[in-house]
């Protein structure tokens, strides 16, 4: 197979791999990142016998519109599939759904018509969002995926039998390590002088808020007044899941202090309405099965004491 094609593999086979809660065997990875590349190339008219061996500057040429359009596809795909990503990590629902097993073939032939907008309802159909955090969030949406395309067209003109690391495990989300081996990383940095000025211009306009990307896991404290406080350690998005949904702790089964709920809502305000326009408008996000049981056995507690109510 032609190198554009079997990068295109590699590249959606790590972001599958990314989300360690959906239990996914590398064989079943693999298998998606196959039929989801082999539905790409066909709606885009590629044939695997074709040879395409040129630079990501040719490929990128206006008479062959097809792999361009091809590869600004496989760019979203991977880019919301992807858990090291902002965007990827708050696409809940395209997650939902493509993370299912068994998975209908059927969902397979959707992904090379959906549009940016519907891979990110979250994002651009949300009504909980104020114009100044749907902006900021648009401009990092836009942001990541320049970031991930850069690194894919210079993986292709460096392509060799060596497979490249598009990202790596990690504590954090949105990789900004300018030392990092992965492809992303790297990426991120350079695009990051190139957009700067812009995205910056765009922000201070606007009043907008940057945004950060959240640890994979959250420690919070939480107790009733006057008795002892534990400390618990959740995936992000189960805390913000549960608090979005009801307010209890999934660990204990009972309500989170209102403190624990007023630390959490002021630290991820706009996360939580993406979260719960996500549980508006797919069930199947509360019941993705995210990391809730390596939480369980991930939880820890230290003994304090809360303080009293005067």
């Amino acid at each position: 197979m032609n190198k554009l094609r079997e990068l295109a593999k590699n590249l959606l086979f790590q972001s599958y791999q990314t989300d360690e809660s959906f239990l996914f065997s590398p064989q079943i990875a693999y298998e998606r990142a196959e039929y989801t590349e082999k539905y790409l190339a066909r709606h885009f008219g590629l044939h695997a016998t074709e040879d395409y061996e040129q630079t990501s500057t040719t490929l990128l040429d206006c008479d062959i519109l097809p792999k361009k359009n091809y590869i600004d596809q496989l760019i979203r795909i991977a880019l919301h599939l992807s858990q090291r990503t902002y965007s990827g990590y708050y696409s809940l629902s395209f997650n939902a759904e493509v993370r299912e097993i068994p998975l209908s073939e059927d969902v397979f032939q959707i992904l090379p018509q959906i549009s940016k907008e519907h891979f990110y309802p979250e994002l651009y159909e949300n009504d909980l969002l104020t114009l100044r955090e749907k902006n900021s969030l648009i401009d990092r949406h836009n942001y990541e995926f320049s970031v991930l395309k850069k690194a894919f067209l210079e993986a292709i003109d460096s392509y060799t039998l060596n497979v490249p690391q598009f990202f790596r495990k990690h504590d954090e989300i949105l990789l900004e390590d300018a030392d990092a081996k992965d492809a992303y990383s790297q990426c991120y940095n350079q695009v990051c002088i190139k957009e700067e000025f812009k995205i910056t211009k765009s922000l201070r306009d606007l009043d907008t808020p940057t945004f950060s990307s959240p640890a994979l896991t959250q420690v919070i404290m939480d107790g009733l007044p006057g008795q002892i406080l534990k400390t618990y350690c959740l995936p992000t998005k189960d805390l913000l899941i549960s608090i979005a949904k009801n307010e209890i702790n999934p660990l204990t089964g009972a309500k989170y202090s209102s403190s624990a709920v007023s630390q959490v809502r002021s630290n991820f305000s706009t996360e939580l309405k993406l979260i719960e326009y996500a549980l508006r408008i797919s069930p199947k996000v509360e019941k993705a099965p995210y990391s809730l049981t390596q939480t369980a056995q991930a939880f820890m507690y230290q003994e304090s004491k809360s303080p009293r109510n005067t």
